[in-house]
């Protein structure tokens, strides 16, 4: 659930951008679930933070309980994006039921997931997995002082070993998959880190209402890791890349990997895909892990269409 934008910044990127940006303020006051005047506040920090930013400052958007540490105008925009497709894709369904969801955060980033989970379900109980350790420090500053929020700096994958990590100008983008045709190049930019899997740092007995993983192209290594988390959780929302070249796309392995693991797992919804429209670069997608949901499907009680994996 993220917009990262890389690359040239000729006038078809602006006006791409621009554009993008419009429809996500327009999408913002849509929801109803939020107070008009929160809305209305958020839009303008919004464009406040963008001009602080602008200048060179590193500004802080600030609305209600809701506070981020604006490093770059992507984390800016990877929130509202975030705040917009929780609320279209999680809370207007009711998918996500009950006062005190659990929800794992895999990829927190600096927290803006973390930021929507807890702007809609305040009581939540939520675990943010960050990799980079320089990350995770805004991600600290941003999250750490809500309650009900648990931050592991922690890299996630199928095994533990040492393995290299490619940073990124854009932190949404780093990862130990680099996204084909970006650089990543240069002093610093590369840096080894100790993987865990999932089922050894996740406490036996939880069983999460939601997981987000999005590590951009390492997902299948996580779900790989996370055998057991996965197995007793309700809902898997996880991102797949449509950038991949043919020799290296691991979708149709993590679809595999997810139907092994949860015989009775479905596809129940697709996000929209992210970046030019004509190129995209990545889309999330949810499955329903639940046995009971998948009962109910069958007798013809749960809404909305799915696919039998």
């Amino acid at each position: 659930m993220r917009d990262n934008s890389a690359g040239r910044w000729d006038l078809r990127t602006f006006v791409l951008l621009a554009r993008q940006s419009l429809g996500f303020d327009a999408a913002t006051l849509r929801i109803a679930d939020l107070p008009l005047r929160w809305r209305i506040r958020f839009l303008f920090e919004k464009y406040v933070a963008l001009c602080r930013f602008a200048r060179g400052n590193h500004p802080e958007l600030s609305v209600g309980a809701l506070h981020l540490h604006v490093d770059s105008i992507s984390s800016l925009g990877t929130l509202q994006s975030n705040i917009v497709d929780f609320h279209r894709e999680i809370v207007r369904t009711g998918l996500l039921r009950g006062d005190r969801p659990t929800i794992l955060d895999v990829g927190a980033n600096v927290g803006q997931f973390c930021l929507a989970a807890k702007l809609f379900c305040p009581s939540a109980t939520v675990q943010s997995f960050e990799a980079d350790p320089e990350t995770f420090e805004m991600l600290r500053q941003n999250v750490g002082n809500i309650p009900g929020v648990t931050l592991h700096n922690i890299a996630l994958a199928s095994r533990d070993e040492d393995r290299t990590f490619f940073r990124h100008t854009l932190s949404g983008m780093s990862s130990f998959h680099p996204y084909p045709g970006h650089s990543y190049a240069g002093a610093g930019k590369e840096i080894t880190l100790s993987t865990r899997r999932l089922d050894d740092v996740v406490e036996e007995g939880t069983a999460p209402d939601l997981v987000k993983i999005d590590v951009e192209g390492y997902e299948l290594e996580v779900v790989n890791g996370g055998t057991r988390v996965l197995s007793s959780t309700r809902l898997l929302l996880v991102e797949i890349r449509l950038c991949s070249s043919p020799e290296d796309d691991s979708n149709l392995d993590l679809f595999n990997a997810v139907s092994q693991m949860v015989p009775h797992a479905r596809l129940i919804r697709c996000g929209r895909p992210l970046g030019p429209n004509d190129r995209p670069v990545s889309q999330d997608v949810l499955f329903d892990l639940s046995l009971q949901e998948a009962i109910a499907s069958r007798h013809g009680t749960t809404p909305g269409r799915a696919v039998q994996l």
